[in-house]
């Protein structure tokens, strides 16, 4: 076996194989594992203790509807969402 001659030769270059590869993983764009888009928003929304039913439902329909406006927005034109489009 003619590697057995030159171990440290072997063991130095297979270092380096291994370092440049690990430089060139850098370049990879792709996850292991991607992830999933389910296509689902979840968000919690408080109300005021003691607010009423109807106006946390109107609260939740105002907040609907302006999530609503922003998928339109970003649809319509991905690249012009501004930053402090939602409001508090």
């Amino acid at each position: 076996m003619p590697f057995l001659n030159r171990s440290k030769t072997v063991v130095f270059v297979s270092l380096g194989i291994f370092l440049i590869s690990l430089l060139l993983v850098r370049g990879v764009k792709q996850e292991f594992v991607p992830t999933q888009d389910q296509d689902i928003i979840q968000m919690t929304v408080q109300t005021s203790p003691g607010t009423s039913l109807e106006a946390t439902l109107e609260k939740a329909i105002e907040v609907e509807d302006i999530l609503r406006k922003i998928l339109i927005l970003f649809l319509s034109f991905p690249q012009s969402v501004p930053a402090g489009l939602i409001q508090k």
